[in-house]
């Protein structure tokens, strides 16, 4: 008897069908050769062939005794076997994607936090990954093409292929986000938010039995699994899967297989472009090309639209729930921001109230069929749950046409001097300079303003410039509390596994080379002396402060080489010469140069003066 999840009539939900596996027999009915997964160096498979591999393998489960509430930790190649094995376990039993890249201590506490019944590998798996399985206490099953068959899974149990299972019954699939901790948060989709977040982006995307996706995202990802072959197969249309991200196949499998869309993270796309030859031509059977895992740059999509010649589509989604909104897909009218496709969305104010109207700011929640009502795991994450929504961290407002416009995740917000801004911000006005081809901003501790702001760059190819020109160039364009303490050259940027950024732990990632003097005064500016006795004196105080031999009275704090312990020095040593006491976020905004700092003090003064002789 099978699991309640694998069972459950959710046709009532716009005639969906109940399971993947019902959706892939469905289409083989209307047409068996139709064609469902492709890969390089194999043949296509229809699906007829596709539901004929999964009940095989299904049955092949069923006879090593899995059961529908056993928990199967799993680790698969990006390949058309992958894809049949992870669809056959959705199909028996609860699902749990590895990482083969994590750590042994990761895949170690993930297995213990699972309590899985049994964990299934590809029989050439490197030794670490053979060597945890085997330390595990988790009953291995080794994975293999079955030479036999033209797509088809060789099983082998290598002890008792079961324990017992923590599992609740209504998981089908469960996905580990990103996370301080080695497990992180373990979120359990049901056959329902599965096939409700699938059918979100099919909606959204127009998607037909015409359309073909080009993936290069992971299987063991929220975006690979469910976001492209899910998604697909239940538009009775393609997915070519390429095996891993690699910029020059992925320019290969456009040309080869001419498909009508494909997407990625920011950070692959941006790579992509920067590979991309001059004679490079996009596909004609292209519709349009997607964004997500990130916030799309306003510089990095003008440069797709240049490129492509097609629509670019923003989303906006996590693996709670999938799909929970996206830029819509001309012809429909532009918004101001992301419409909701697979989700309810509402704000969180700071009191605890939920709010549906426009022009409401707080933190995103969302509510639906395919937004998860609890945690697997950690214990005590009700508190992400708030009346029937789930709290996503991410800040953002509705605009007044009912748009989601996105800030950023409230954990990556940066506070300085209790100004707070978002990361995006800076790495839009950075991305804004011709040299630079990636950028990323983050939050760096800072003893006087709690946090300031630090970036990583990468230039495009060829290009020179220096941190000193960048940091003048974002002066241009932000206010200068935002501007950034560091901006370091990279050759890349450093990703989690599924190429996304992890901004919440860049700051200790590049520690080593954020430690050091930082820049001198901008060259070739014009250094002007001071015209009365406050501007002298106060370019004696900068110039101990910043340990300089002279400053002239329209250097930048922060070009000139200004961090937080010259801040709070020169702060001190004017308090006690002018008796006026300037916060350092004073410094780093309106009193950013000699001139502009004697003008704030003069006027303290006269304030000072009047309110005297008032009295």
């Amino acid at each position: 008897m099978k699991a309640d999840h694998h069972v459950t009539d959710i046709r009532d939900f716009d005639g969906r069908p109940a399971t993947v596996l019902d959706a892939i027999q469905e289409h083989a009915k209307r047409s068996a050769t139709a064609i469902a997964l492709l890969a390089p160096d194999r043949d296509p498979v229809t699906y007829d062939q596709l539901g004929r591999s999964i009940k095989t393998t299904v049955e092949r489960l069923d006879t090593l005794g899995l059961r529908p509430s056993d928990r199967v930790a799993v680790i698969t190649e990006n390949d058309l076997e992958g894809a049949v094995l992870l669809l056959s376990l959705i199909s028996r039993a609860v699902c749990c994607p590895l990482n083969a890249a994590w750590s042994k201590a990761e895949i170690t506490a993930y297995l213990d936090t699972l309590q899985a019944s049994a964990m299934i590998i590809p029989r050439d798996a490197g030794v670490p990954v053979r060597t945890v399985a085997a330390a595990s206490g988790v009953p291995v099953i080794l994975a293999s093409r079955d030479p036999h068959t033209g797509l088809g899974i060789r099983l082998e149990p290598q002890a008792a292929a079961r324990r017992t299972s923590a599992s609740d019954g209504d998981e089908a699939l469960l996905l580990r986000t990103s996370g301080t901790t080695a497990a992180g948060k373990i979120v359990p989709l049901s056959m329902t938010n599965i096939i409700a977040g699938a059918s979100a982006s099919v909606r959204a995307y127009c998607l037909t039995a015409d359309d073909k996706r080009l993936n290069v995202m992971p299987m063991f990802h929220v975006q690979g699994l469910v976001g492209s072959v899910i998604t697909s197969l239940l538009a009775g249309s393609s997915v070519v899967c390429l095996s891993a991200f690699e910029p020059e196949s992925m320019l290969a499998g456009l040309s080869a297989y001419q498909p009508t869309w494909m997407s990625a993270t920011p950070t692959m796309h941006r790579a992509l472009l920067d590979k991309a030859p001059s004679s490079f031509r996009p596909p004609a059977s292209l519709r349009f090309v997607r964004c997500g895992s990130g916030a799309l740059p306003a510089a990095l999509r003008a440069a797709m639209e240049a490129r492509y010649g097609v629509p670019i589509i923003e989303s906006y989604g996590m693996s709670e729930a999938h799909q929970i909104a996206s830029t819509p897909l001309p012809p429909s009218p532009a918004t101001l921001g992301m419409v909701p496709t697979g989700s309810r969305i509402g704000t969180l104010d700071e009191r605890g109230a939920i709010h549906a109207e426009p022009g409401s700011t707080g933190e995103i929640v969302v509510s639906g069929p395919n937004v998860i009502n609890r945690y697997a795991w950690p214990p005590g994450s009700e508190t992400s749950f708030v009346d029937g929504w789930l709290r996503t961290g991410d800040l953002g407002s509705l605009a007044a046409d009912g748009s989601l416009v996105i800030i950023g995740r409230i954990k990556e917000i940066i506070n300085c001097g209790g100004e707070k801004f978002s990361p995006y911000e800076i790495e839009d006005a950075l991305l804004r300079h011709p040299a630079v081809s990636q950028a990323v901003a983050f939050a760096m501790p800072d003893p006087a303003l709690v946090e300031r702001a630090g970036a990583a760059v990468v230039l495009s190819p060829g290009a020179q410039v220096s941190e000193q020109e960048l940091t003048a160039f974002t002066a241009g364009h932000l206010a200068r509390y935002k501007v950034p303490k560091r901006i370091l050259q990279r050759a890349e940027i450093p990703t989690g596994t599924s190429g996304k950024i992890v901004r919440s732990t860049l700051a200790a990632v590049l520690g080593d080379e954020l430690i050091g003097h930082h820049i001198t005064a901008p060259p070739g500016s014009s250094r002007r002396g001071p015209r009365d006795t406050v501007e002298a004196k106060l370019a004696e105080l900068w110039a101990l402060a910043l340990k300089q031999d002279a400053v002239g009275i329209n250097d930048d704090f922060l070009a000139a080489g200004g961090d937080s312990l010259a801040a709070m020095s020169l702060l001190l040593m004017v308090d006690e010469t002018f008796s006026v006491q300037l916060s350092p976020l004073t410094l780093f905004d309106e009193a950013n140069t000699v001139e502009s700092m004697a003008a704030v003090i003069n006027s303290t003064r006269d304030s000072a003066a009047i309110s005297k002789q008032d009295r």
